[in-house]
């Protein structure tokens, strides 16, 4: 259950940092052009960035997961990031501009670490660029155990992928525009 998931604030951070270069790709991406999955992998100190690409987009996906799956046990942490869409109603929100009517675009960050038993997901609505301002929608929502987590705990939560945000060079100065725009 929710209550029994504990996430390192190292692991909430990576996910932020994997958020922030999901929406920096998204943010100059042309219509209809599918973002590559990405996932910042952690051993140790080091950090390094993979791109997962393929045929299509799910192919991309399946391929990102199963190399992560892979290669876990080297691992410290990763965060897997990619797009899709959801229910506009999951985020409390209704006419915005999507990819699919009632759906809204948005993207979705696995986190995991070696302390976890499983992944955590977290998932950040937004507008793609195709009008020529790209936003961030709402707020994170996050699932654990298969169950959507939410008060204090997800505030928490939200509070520590926003300051990984933050250590991404290039989305820093730009998240907040993004959010209010």
């Amino acid at each position: 259950m929710e209550g029994d998931v504990e996430v390192p604030e190292s692991t909430l951070h990576l996910g932020g940092l994997a958020l922030a270069q999901a929406a920096w790709a998204a943010s100059g991406s042309a219509k209809g052009v599918a973002l590559d999955p990405i996932a910042f992998v952690r051993r140790g100190a080091e950090l390094q960035l993979m791109r997962f690409e393929a045929s299509s987009q799910a192919l991309a996906i399946q391929g990102g997961r199963a190399a992560l799956l892979k290669q876990q046990s080297t691992l410290d942490a990763w965060a897997f990031a990619r797009e899709g869409l959801m229910d506009e109603n999951a985020f409390g929100l209704s006419g915005v501009e999507s990819s699919e009517a009632g759906k809204v675009d948005v993207l979705a960050i696995d986190a995991w670490s070696h302390e976890m038993s499983e992944a955590i997901t977290l998932i950040q609505a937004y507008q793609p660029n195709t009008s020529g301002r790209f936003r961030v929608l709402g707020d994170a929502l996050f699932v654990a155990a298969g169950q959507t987590v939410d008060g204090e705990r997800a505030a928490t939560w939200r509070e520590q992928v926003y300051a990984g945000v933050q250590k991404h060079e290039q989305v820093a100065p730009l998240w907040r525009r993004w959010r209010r725009n």
